[in-house]
């Protein structure tokens, strides 16, 4: 497997295990990943914007970060009024644009001359036309297999798939979110709401808005076989090995219980 997909799985581990012990970033972009050749270990970058998990937020905390990369959820009107807790998975979504990003527009390290509009085009929108935008070119490039293939071109075809597809999870758990909001909505609106019925709507956000969404991400097929994979997945059922994990990090104690 080629390097830059070895280090940037080590980034991804690296920024779950920040939040499992309460680090919150809040501003992942291209500018803020780094990988130091020397020692192998992977470097977030630009922690002004980052939370500590359980501390009162600004108000608007949860629209703060580099528009183009962040997630759509944040991207709307209440997002954009912080009105949207940002939670783990908005950050791992933003990792998701940052890499399909980078593998448009880079080679062996250089940015392209010619790079896709397709993706250009993220650059030049308000934060109102980024997700319309964004959007459509992923659903264009689903569409146009071999314009796909034309801007990838040179890496291997397994790891383009698997690079592409890693926004799954996000896509699902936006369109499940919607969906459980609107029935809370209509539950509401037409007055036969059960205590139960919401309990049990309620519930069910939570998944998507805990370190429970980890398991989601590292589930994809960009993390098949690899030591990350079994690593979080350690991490997330292991007390013993999340303890190990805390004692060795200079990072907050997390106030989150995975028991």
């Amino acid at each position: 497997m080629p390097i830059f997909f070895i280090d940037y799985r080590k980034i991804m581990l690296a920024h779950a295990i920040l939040w499992l012990l309460g680090v919150e970033h809040g501003d992942i972009s291209e500018a803020n990943l780094r990988f130091c050749t020397k020692t192998s270990w992977p470097k977030l970058c630009d922690w002004d914007l980052s939370h500590f998990t359980g501390e009162p937020r600004p108000a608007g905390f949860s629209n703060t970060g580099t528009l183009i990369f962040m997630a759509n959820d944040l991207l709307t009107d209440k997002g954009m009024k912080g009105a949207v807790t940002r939670v783990y998975r908005h950050d791992a979504e933003s990792l998701y644009w940052v890499l399909i990003w980078i593998l448009a527009r880079f080679r062996d390290g250089k940015l392209l001359q010619a790079r896709p509009p397709e993706f250009e085009m993220w650059k030049q929108q308000s934060w109102e036309l980024i997700v319309t935008r964004r959007t459509g070119a992923i659903q264009q490039l689903e569409d146009d297999i071999a314009r796909r293939a034309e801007i990838f071109s040179g890496i291997d075809e397994p790891l383009q798939i698997h690079s592409w597809f890693l926004g799954r999870p996000f896509d699902m758990a936006s369109e499940k979110i919607h969906r459980i909001n609107a029935d809370i909505s209509f539950f509401k609106a037409t007055q036969c709401f059960m205590p139960e019925k919401e309990a049990e709507l309620q519930e069910s956000l939570k998944h998507y808005n805990s370190l429970d969404f980890i398991e989601e991400v590292f589930k994809e097929g960009l993390f098949n076989g690899s030591q990350e994979r079994e690593k979080v997945f350690a991490l997330l059922r292991d007390k013993s090995s999340f303890d190990a994990a805390i004692k060795g990090c200079p990072a907050p104690r997390s106030c989150h219980n995975l028991n």
